[in-house]
């Protein structure tokens, strides 16, 4: 049975992946969706964060559910851990979805859209702030129902911001070993999402230099960042034809 674990972005939760994990469970797959190291339930990894703990934070969850291999789907910052894993555990990694943040070999700040957020400090609660980061990386939009987005703002009231923020001291582009990633990979973004303009226009082209088996790119029209949840049919047929590509 293949295994697929989804890899949310900044602010997100394991239950931003709703609909994609009940569509591949439909179709048979292992699905894992954790809530990132700093978010939710998970706390971060003890020391300084850095992409070895967190790439160990992940070899590990593999081999709790005794995964010797998985196809990894990344958003954002998850985007950038399904990429530091691939690299640095190939044989573990049987394909990659990446999402809004491209593979970048270039050193820079982690090139997340929590960038474009206000300091959660100066919002009136937890809510509100959610409700405008909502707003400002959806097209205007909040594409999930009032309780739905109680289930992050019920996250975020019990744990703070803080460790979330964490993620964006992080540094991209700079792990050892060579830049080429030969994964079977393929690259999503929305029309209106802005990761791939924070990481950069030439970003793209640097990617599909260093992946030769980059299956693809698609920027789906009218969305936002959180395309998956904005429309989730046609990403769960884009996630399930990549996986039966495979």
């Amino acid at each position: 049975m293949t295994s697929v674990v989804l890899l949310h972005g900044h602010l997100g939760l394991g239950f931003s992946w709703r609909y994609q994990v009940k569509a591949l469970r439909e179709h048979g797959f292992e699905v894992h969706a954790p809530d990132l190291p700093g978010h939710g339930t998970t706390p971060l990894p003890p020391g300084d964060l850095s992409w070895p703990a967190l790439i160990d934070w992940l070899s590990t969850l593999l081999d709790e559910h005794a995964i010797d291999d998985a196809v990894l789907v990344g958003h954002d910052i998850g985007s950038a851990l399904a990429v530091a894993s691939a690299r640095r555990h190939p044989e573990r990694v049987s394909g990659l979805m990446l999402m809004s943040m491209p593979y970048l070999i270039t050193p820079q700040p982690i090139p997340s859209v929590g960038r474009l957020l206000r300091d959660p400090g100066q919002a009136a609660s937890v809510s509100a702030y959610l409700r405008e980061s909502l707003i400002t990386l959806c097209a205007d939009t909040i594409p999930m129902s009032d309780a739905e987005l109680a289930v992050f703002v019920n996250a975020y009231t019990a744990t703070g911001f803080a460790e979330a923020r964490a993620w964006l001291d992080l540094t991209v582009g700079h792990l050892d070993g060579p830049a080429e990633l030969p994964t079977p990979a393929y690259f999503l973004d929305g029309e209106h999402d802005q990761g791939v303009a924070l990481a950069g226009v030439q970003s793209m082209g640097a990617m599909r230099s260093v992946m030769p088996a980059l299956r693809g790119v698609h920027t789906y029209d009218n969305a936002g960042h959180l395309f998956a949840q904005e429309f989730p049919r046609q990403m769960n047929a884009a996630l399930l034809g990549f996986i039966r590509s495979l």
